[in-house]
């Protein structure tokens, strides 16, 4: 699947609760199980990051909520 036709967990979730067919809410519950294992290793990266690029990660997101916010 594309990373734009990705849903993210919270989606998943809800069309697990509505799914009726076993077979549907199996398909769901997989790929729910999929994005939850990406967000893992999204957090983990980050959390593995050196400092210092957090830090610089951290300054640019900043610049740029700022410069957004100043527009």
């Amino acid at each position: 699947m594309a990373e734009r036709e990705r849903r993210n967990w919270r989606e998943l979730c809800y069309a697990a609760l509505g799914a009726k067919d076993p077979d549907e809410s199996l398909k769901i519950v997989q790929e729910l199980n999929q994005a939850l294992k990406r967000e893992e290793q999204v957090r983990r990266d980050f959390r593995d990051a050196p400092a210092s690029e957090q830090g610089f990660r951290l300054n640019q997101r900043l610049r740029i909520a700022k410069f957004t916010v100043t527009r």
